[in-house]
């Protein structure tokens, strides 16, 4: 408690008091244990209780000088890439080791839990000793709080990044920063004139122009803004000054500037204040930028330098980039020659990288470049697809379709899959962008781009293309990717070639047969080897989602392409892996999900940060649940019914609570957008949970009510069907039909109802029952009898004769008992 931590401290101050330590080695062995790894929240509190005890005189000791903060931030580097990407801080780019090769392997990056802790500590020790945020005499107490708001930035930024769960110690520091600092008005100014002062005397941080931001977030800024102004004619602080004025979007600063168009860092600090602006009219500059200083670097735009001599032109590049992507929105009010150099751009940025690309290393600059020419590609795609009904950019899309759109796709699909050979040497940054990149490429790209070919002796035995080789070979190992982004990148490749896989495997046991002359049989179908060998891949810890998941994903996905009949074979296949995967289902699922927040289908990977509170990686799971109980509901439901008690019992609380409202909505959308028999009539119960469908006759009306459980799938509907003008012996076996169909079919609700209805229709039309099974429709195939005795010409089903064969040992027809024909089998 913090009574006996209390106690202990001020007992422990006593005893190294009594042998002659100085209270300022106390402070600095505080200090120093602030950077001790394993320092946990006892340690903090027990440091915490030692600072306050201190007196006075040591305060400085905790406090930071300029020369600290600047060491301090200095920790903070390892998201540059990112916040370059994303904010408009490139005037700044001289001040920064953009060359500085990337780690030559990826590593999972962690919180900066060092400086959170420093950042918790020095507010708490500000408030205790009752220290004021507006106090603009005490230098170190300003730069004290700068840090605390940087660090505060830096984690909130890459929370988002990651797509993480905010930490206890996040959300203690955001709190603390709010209470100490962003609630101070006056203090928030102070700090932020400190903070531009920093920037332009001493060392540029990115960490700390995201704090300007913050902090300057809905101030006045006449002040700063006079202050900066009046400084900006001095050449040795105009970048600085320009990157200050773009942290905060002050881009009247540089109004007095007169720029020099044939400058690469004057048209970079132009690009960037732009940029910076949330309404600016990025078309306006980039006209200006072609028609002015285009000339002035023709032989070098949008092609990544790679020597250090061509910093000036790579930053203009990667400025360009940003202000192309964001004119993306303008496309519609472009004239053709600018929306020409947009496009031509794009291309020749992406085969740039290309070359690049196939460096063993990159320099944190071309990370910069690569990203953001994948993020214009992706600007042009996501403008193509959302205006699809958009008169004002037909020209754009037409033009983009016709001749941009495959070949820059074609360049992505290439550079991610080359991926596979280069897993130790990819920087977080480009590998998700990049992997965000493939959601956007059309399933058309993944047939037709131009791969490097890649052969395989199994996959050559299955008679698979060489086009599809060169994916699916590369395209496994990423699987076992320790990025997330990057499995998800190559489950969109995999879901775009599954379906062609498992029609290739199975093309010689899906040749169409003569009703009159075969029996078709429902059978195990084979899985594809790609998909075999990711289920049985042995993936290295570090790898977020495990691999079967992704591949039965990819499965589940496929699946509801296929008629009823071809799923029944196909799961046959996959029960095997059925435990294993419903077992890493729920060790993945979120506890307590919001659901109506969450984003059940694939388009959560387009999606740059989530409005739900839940890590993407919880999402994911909960949606691939959702998904595989609406596509698979009977194998869901055995596999439930062979669960102990208490693993049941969780399965179908978690599932009445979180899932199965999600599936009777499902339920009730499929209805209200089917295309009805003429003669049926479907209505939903919302408030019972029922489904009424009306068959009408000329002079009677059949019903039938599907009443679904709270918690369906995992409990059979109830079925009743009343107003039968047939004789009981067939309402009985249509009702047992739909049970059947219901209970052991992966259809729908909407399907059964369906079949309840051609089995009418069918009745009237005079279609004859099978007499083994005593149904018109066969419940597990949907199949009419086909299978004709030539002897006395009554029909079956080709499922229920083959089984009267096998249990009687016979070959004979069961009513005439004549031999049936060997051709006929």
């Amino acid at each position: 408690s913090c009574e006996v931590i209390a106690e202990l401290v001020r007992g422990t101050l006593e005893a190294v008091r009594s042998i002659g330590i100085a209270d300022n080695y106390i402070a600095h062995f505080v200090n120093a244990k602030l950077d001790v790894n394993d320092f946990g929240q006892n340690g903090l509190d027990v440091a915490l209780y030692l600072a306050y005890a201190l007196p006075s005189s040591c305060i400085n000791e905790f406090l930071l000088t300029a020369e600290r903060l600047s060491t301090q931030l200095s920790y903070l580097r390892e998201y540059d890439v990112e916040i370059l990407e994303r904010n408009a801080f490139l005037s700044a780019s001289v001040e920064l080791d953009l060359y500085s090769l990337c780690n030559s392997s990826y590593a999972r990056r962690e919180l900066p839990t060092k400086q959170m802790r420093r950042a918790i500590f020095l507010l708490s020790y500000i408030r205790n000793k009752g220290m004021f945020t507006d106090d603009s005499a005490n230098t170190e107490l300003v730069y004290a709080l700068l840090f605390c708001v940087a660090v505060s930035c830096m984690v909130g930024f890459e929370n988002a990044i990651e797509r993480r769960s905010a930490s206890a110690q996040m959300l203690a520091l955001e709190e603390a920063v709010k209470e100490t600092v962003m609630l101070n008005e006056n203090g928030r100014r102070l700090l932020l004139r400190s903070a531009v002062q920093f920037a332009l005397e001493h060392s540029i941080s990115l960490t700390l122009l995201l704090a300007l931001r913050q902090l300057g977030d809905g101030l006045d800024l006449s002040q700063i803004g006079n202050d900066l102004r009046s400084r900006i004619r001095d050449d040795g602080l105009r970048q600085r000054i320009c990157c200050a004025a773009s942290a905060v979007a002050l881009k009247a600063v540089c109004d007095p500037i007169e720029w020099d168009v044939s400058c690469a860092n004057d048209w970079v600090c132009r690009c960037e204040l732009d940029s910076s602006l949330a309404n600016s009219d990025s078309s306006t500059l980039l006209a200006c930028f072609v028609c002015e200083g285009r000339s002035f670097f023709e032989g070098s735009l949008f092609i990544f330098q790679e020597s250090e001599e061509g910093t000036d032109v790579n930053a203009l590049n990667c400025a360009l980039l940003r202000v192309l992507q964001r004119s993306c929105s303008s496309l519609d009010v472009m004239g053709s020659a600018l929306r020409d150099f947009l496009l031509c751009a794009l291309i020749t940025a992406l085969e740039s990288c290309k070359i690049q690309s196939k460096h063993d290393h990159y320099a944190h600059f071309f990370l910069l470049f690569a990203s953001l020419t994948i993020r214009l590609f992706i600007g042009c795609s996501r403008t193509a697809e959302s205006t699809k009904e958009d008169p004002s950019f037909s020209e754009f899309r037409q033009e983009w379709n016709e001749f941009y759109r495959q070949a820059a796709e074609g360049i992505v699909v290439e550079w991610f899959l080359s991926l596979s050979e280069r897993v130790a040497i990819s920087h977080p940054a480009l590998l998700r962008v990049l992997s965000s990149a493939t959601h956007y490429c059309e399933e058309s790209t993944f047939h037709d781009a131009k791969l490097p070919p890649r052969f395989d002796v199994e996959l050559d035995c299955k008679n698979y293309p060489e086009w599809l080789q060169s994916i699916v070979i590369p395209l496994v190992p990423l699987f076992s990717h320790p990025l997330v982004d990057v499995q998800f990148a190559a489950l969109r490749i995999l879901r775009a070639v599954t379906v062609e896989m498992m029609l290739l495997e199975n093309r010689s046991e899906e040749k169409e047969e003569e009703a009159d002359e075969s029996l078709a049989l429902v059978e195990k179908k084979n899985l594809p080897v790609i998909l075999t060998r990711i289920l049985n891949s042995s993936p290295e810890a570090k790898a977020d989602v495990p691999p079967v998941l992704l591949a039965w994903d990819a499965f589940v996905e496929s699946l509801a392409r296929f008629q009823l009949t071809d799923r029944v074979a196909y799961c046959n296949s996959m029960n095997v892996v059925l435990d294993d995967v419903m077992s890493k289902i729920f060790e993945l699922l979120p506890q307590n999900p919001h659901a109506c927040d969450i984003v059940l289908d694939y388009s959560l990977f387009r999606i740059e940060r989530s409005h739900s509170g839940l890590p993407i990686l919880s999402q994911y799971v909960f949606g691939l649940f959702y998904r595989t109980l609406t596509t698979l509901p009977a194998l869901i439901r055995q596999w439930y019914t062979s669960l102990p008690r208490a693993a049941a019992n969780l399965v179908d609380m978690y599932t009445t609570k979180h899932v199965a409202p999600l599936i009777w909505k499902k339920e009730r959308d499929l209805i209200s957008v089917q295309k009805m028999p003429r003669s049926l009539e479907v209505r939903v119960l919302g408030a019972v949970r029922e489904i009424v469908a009306e068959y009408d006759l000329e002079d009677a009306k059949m019903t039938l009510l599907v009443e679904l459980p709270a918690d369906y799938p995992l409990s059979v509907p109830i079925i009743e069907n009343e107003n039968a003008i047939v004789n009981r012996d067939v309402k009985r076996k249509w009702l047992l039909q739909l049970t059947l169909f219901l209970a052991h079919q992966n259809g729908s609700v909407m399907d059964g109802i369906l079949m309840w209805a051609k089995n009418i229709a069918r009745h009237l039309e005079g279609a004859e029952d099978c007499t083994i099974c005593m149904m018109t429709v066969h419940s597990k195939t949907l199949q009419l009898p086909r299978i004709r005795c030539k002897q006395c010409k009554n029909r079956f089903h080709a499922d229920c004769l083959r089984k009267w064969f096998e249990t009687s040992s016979q070959s004979t027809c069961p009513l005439c008992r004549s031999n049936f024909r060997t051709a006929q089998l």
